[in-house]
C-alpha cells in the first residue's frame, strides 16, 4: 500500500506543478495504462486527475479560469 500512496502523492505534485499530460504523469508514476492510473487516482483522491488539476489551478470543468 505504501508504494501506491507514494505514487499518488507524486502524481498530485506533478499535476499541480507541471504542465505534463496526464498520460505522461501516469508513466512517470509507474502506470503504463492511463485507465488504471486514473481509476487508482480517483479511488485515492475522490477526483479524476483532470478534475484534481483543474481544481488546484482554479479552473472550471472546461479548463477556464
Amino acid at each position: 500500500m505504501l508504494i501506491v500512496q507514494y505514487r499518488m502523492n507524486k502524481a498530485k505534485h506533478l499535476l499541480v506543478h507541471t504542465n505534463d499530460s496526464i498520460q505522461q504523469i501516469s508513466l512517470e508514476t509507474g502506470y503504463s495504462d492511463i485507465a488504471v492510473f486514473s481509476r487508482t487516482f480517483k479511488k485515492h483522491t475522490g477526483q479524476s486527475p483532470r478534475m484534481f488539476r483543474h481544481e488546484q489551478w482554479g479552473l472550471d470543468v472546461q479548463g477556464r479560469a
